[in-house]
């Protein structure tokens, strides 16, 4: 067995793509991108890249998927029928591409459009897109079941964060929750456990403990992925669970938690999530000192995704006002809410 498919069947199938690359072996390179261009486009992001610059096109014209990539980041323009068109915006006609033959290329090329602009930042617009995937997804899954079926669970996984990133959880917990149960059918226990986690973290934003101790018993009941998936499925499970642990005042349970989460990464998604539990427990510990050096910095390490369609935004400034406070910077706490054009467009910053 070469050292691609040992890479493969050690589930690592960004090192698999590299091995791949270097031995020219183009057939099985386009089939990695394939199968896992959805993980590895959150991930892994350079490797995917540089693996698409290789790909030849003569390799890549019947590939949907690798098409778009390649287009996506500019390396190549295609003029494949309907390879980058962007998906109607009318029930009807969303309703009438799930119907048909296209179905799966244009989830396909719509879910790689939505990851690409949420990593870029721009959350409006990936949620967007988002929105109409889930309504052609719901279409295909009825007229198309084999052709979709299959990669919808990996795909719901990723229309849940971009909902997250936006602070549209209620529909970030739809897609989750079917992510959970088609993960589960298939018996993918790193798309279940992460969906589960994503719910559980949803619950606990909101204030709901009882929920949210329930996703995270189900999380639980699923193993920790093996290498690179480990800390991409474990935040948003261990965010959950510091924050009920908070809420009833449970301290030490909390810190240990946290210990485990450790401090938001540079590449961490869900790093306003990781400050915003940090911040939480920081002033339970009356040190919100540490906290807003911490804040401050994980804003500075990750500008380009505090942005104003960003939940990281509204969720920041009403924590930053919340740390102020409790350092008796009542003038300067007050100026930051005054700064609000519209407090009440946004449930975290009316107060």
């Amino acid at each position: 067995m070469n050292c691609a498919l040992r890479q493969l069947d050690s589930s690592n199938p960004a090192a698999a793509l590299d091995y791949a690359v270097e031995a020219q072996d183009w057939t099985l390179a386009v089939d990695i991108v394939e199968q896992h261009w959805i993980s590895m486009i959150s991930r892994h992001l350079p490797t995917l890249r540089a693996a698409l610059q290789h790909i030849p096109s003569d390799a890549a014209d019947k590939h949907t998927a690798v098409q778009a990539g390649r287009a996506l980041f500019g390396i190549v323009h295609t003029d494949a029928p309907g390879s980058l068109s962007l998906l109607p915006e009318s029930p009807a006609e969303l309703q009438a591409l799930g119907a048909s033959e296209r179905a799966k290329d244009a989830l396909s090329i719509g879910c790689v459009q939505s990851i690409m602009l949420r990593l870029a930042g721009e959350y409006e617009r990936s949620v967007d897109i988002t929105r109409r995937l889930s309504h052609l997804s719901r279409s295909a899954l009825e007229h198309n079941p084999d052709e979709v079926g299959a990669q919808l669970p990996l795909m719901r996984v990723q229309w849940a964060i971009n909902y997250q990133l936006h602070g549209s959880l209620t529909e970030s917990t739809i897609e989750a929750r079917l992510a959970f149960h088609g993960g589960r059918s298939q018996g993918v226990d790193f798309i279940t456990r992460n969906a589960a986690g994503s719910t559980a973290m949803n619950w606990a934003m909101v204030g709901e403990p009882l929920h949210a101790l329930h996703w995270s018993e189900l999380e639980r009941k699923y193993p920790d992925p093996d290498g690179w998936l480990e800390p991409l499925v474990r935040v948003a499970g261990l965010t959950a669970r510091a924050l009920t642990a908070l809420d009833v005042l449970d301290l030490e349970h909390a810190d240990t938690i946290l210990t485990e989460l450790g401090p938001p990464l540079e590449s961490e998604e869900l790093w306003a999530f990781v400050v915003y539990v940090h911040c939480q427990a920081a002033l339970a510990h009356t040190d919100p000192f540490s906290a807003l050096s911490m804040l401050h910095r994980a804003i500075t390490a990750h500008t380009q995704h505090h942005t104003p369609t960003s939940f990281a935004h509204p969720l920041l400034r009403s924590t930053q006002i919340d740390l102020l406070l409790a350092l008796g910077e009542g003038n300067k706490a007050s100026a930051l809410a005054l700064s609000i054009a519209d407090p009440a467009a946004d449930p975290w910053t009316l107060w």
